[in-house]
């Protein structure tokens, strides 16, 4: 089957259109269907888009560490195609009709090499071209730029640990037999989501390296501020690291005592 840009177009939600972040209504969504069309219209799989994306995220990350003002937008071009890559691999599923947990594992992996690495870039980028302390204290860029970094792919450590954790004991509990346990929308029910989690998620969702930031890092680097955002990224990352640390290790110590509590109960019960 051959696919046109009227299917690609037409294959995004309603409900998917309207919360995009503002970069995302600007280009990244209208770019997206364009480029879907060679991919899914050869062997292209998705997953191999995801992967792709990978590299695409390594390759603008170095071009931001070299001492080049030309290479720096090379580089915020080339993040900007991931960001647009980080769309395609979806937009062929949905057209194609196929979606799995190794799709998703694929696009995840895409997002955590450009949260790993990209930070990194712009405290090189921020190292070569500020003036904001008349270059003597250059240097510390760097390590704000790691700092962000480390915090951002730690934060979403600690969200897939906890996932993975909580998975494994409700499995552990009900013996893999696909029982429904007493407790199934403990974690699942959206309605107990806290007001700080919603909001973390609004702001990461509109903010976050596949919301506006892009956008910011152009206009950063259009107005020679690239220090000043990855200053405010950084301090972005760091309290984000904050909040889903608090945020998680309360849920799981709830988690965990009800969790021992049930086992307790299926103990005493004989089950």
């Amino acid at each position: 089957m051959r696919y046109t840009i009227k299917d690609i177009k037409n294959s995004l939600p309603d409900y998917k259109a309207k919360k995009e972040p503002l970069w995302g209504r600007i280009f990244v969504r209208r770019a997206s269907f364009y480029l879907t069309y060679p991919f899914i219209n050869s062997k292209w799989t998705a997953d191999g888009v995801s992967l792709l994306s990978c590299i695409v995220a390594l390759i603008g990350s170095f071009l931001m560490c070299i001492n080049h003002k030309g290479a720096i937008w090379a580089g915020i071009i080339v993040l900007n195609l991931w960001s647009v890559l980080d769309c395609v691999d979806g937009n062929m599923a949905r057209c194609r009709k196929v979606s799995s947990l190794g799709g998703e594992f694929f696009d995840a992996v895409g997002g955590y090499t450009i949260s790993a690495f990209s930070m990194v870039g712009f405290g090189m980028a921020a190292y070569h071209v500020s003036d904001l302390f008349g270059g003597k204290y250059n240097i510390y860029f760097l390590l704000i730029g790691t700092l962000g970094g480390l915090c951002d792919i730690f934060s979403r450590l600690i969200y897939q640990k906890f996932s993975n954790c909580m998975m494994r004991m409700e499995a552990e509990r009900v013996g893999l037999k696909g029982i429904k346990v007493e407790n199934d929308n403990f974690y699942h029910d959206e309605t107990k989501n806290s007001f700080l989690k919603q909001l973390s998620l609004k702001v990461d969702y509109e903010f976050g390296i596949g919301g506006d930031e892009l956008l910011f890092l152009i206009l950063a680097a259009a107005l020679e501020l690239i220090d000043i955002f990855v200053i405010l990224y950084s301090l972005y990352h760091v309290v984000g690291l904050a909040i889903v640390f608090m945020m998680y290790t309360k849920k799981m110590l709830l988690y965990n005592q009800t969790y021992i509590g049930l086992i307790q109960g299926d103990n005493k019960n004989g089950k």
